[in-house]
């Protein structure tokens, strides 16, 4: 269920866009966001398996590596796209928001880069792990509670896009 509300939120962003910028093409950040939908599908699906084996680990841990990575990719293009083209989006999105995600997004980078620098250095255990893992879960949550309040006018009067 999870997966298919990534792909119709990334589709629904992309729309939305797409129809207030007029364009035509998709956004960079519509296919990052797929391609992390189809990620995260391909883990909870090796989740159910109870295969033991090292490859099968090393795939899952990189598959949700590359999952988190591009859900990070299209958050940050998506919100870069919003502020390049600030004065089209204004009347659509609450700009207060967009600067909490922008700042949360910095931060988040700056974390990440922090992260691979310990992790290069020490060999931290399995448990340390699954705490940066989840807690980029709970950061990726409070994005998608940012971008529900992203968006004002849209139902307020849908005809004015």
């Amino acid at each position: 269920i999870t997966t298919i509300l990534i792909f119709i939120y990334w589709y629904l962003n992309n729309t939305l866009a797409k129809k207030i910028l007029t364009k035509e093409k998709n956004f960079k950040f519509f296919y990052f966001g797929i391609l992390s939908g189809i990620l995260l599908a391909i883990h909870v699906y090796f989740l159910g398996t109870n295969i033991d084996n090292s490859l099968i680990k090393s795939l899952r841990r990189l598959i949700i590596v590359f999952f988190i990575l591009f859900e990070m990719i299209s958050q940050v293009l998506l919100v870069i796209n919003f502020r390049k083209n600030i004065k089209k989006f204004n009347y659509f999105i609450n700009i207060k928001i967009l600067n909490i995600k922008y700042c949360l997004i910095g931060l988040l980078v700056l974390s990440t880069i922090l992260i691979l620098f310990i992790l290069s250095i020490y060999d931290l255990t399995s448990s340390f792990d699954y705490i940066i893992e989840w807690n980029y879960f709970q950061v990726l949550l409070f994005f998608y509670l940012l971008s529900s309040l992203l968006w004002k006018n849209l139902i307020l009067n849908p005809s004015s896009s």
